[in-house]
């Protein structure tokens, strides 16, 4: 997966209402066939974090992109996998789990 916000600057999107605590916190990955024409942050709305406007495309016939997706080792996914589960697994009282 590639980060969307590489070559567009810094897009801070947390803290809203904080200036001085504002930082990139909210993030974009795509896949080497998804090209992003426009990423930006929105005006403030209400939230504590500003909205993202993302404007894409879509070129299965293209490579360009490819070099900047990294590969992912059979631990790390491994890793990922169990966190996933785990996550799944871990009891909350902020999702409706019906």
């Amino acid at each position: 997966m590639i980060d969307g916000r590489i070559g567009k600057g810094l897009i801070s999107t947390f803290h809203a209402k904080y200036w001085l605590m504002r930082y990139p916190i909210d993030l974009m990955f795509h896949t080497a066939d998804i090209f992003i024409t426009e990423l930006r942050r929105l005006e403030y709305f209400g939230s504590d974090h500003f909205p993202l406007l993302v404007e894409f495309f879509i070129n299965t016939e293209s490579s360009v992109q490819e070099e900047f997706v990294e590969d992912i080792s059979k631990e790390e996914l491994q890793e990922v996998n169990q966190i996933m589960k785990d996550g799944i697994m871990e009891e909350s009282t902020n999702r409706d789990d019906s």
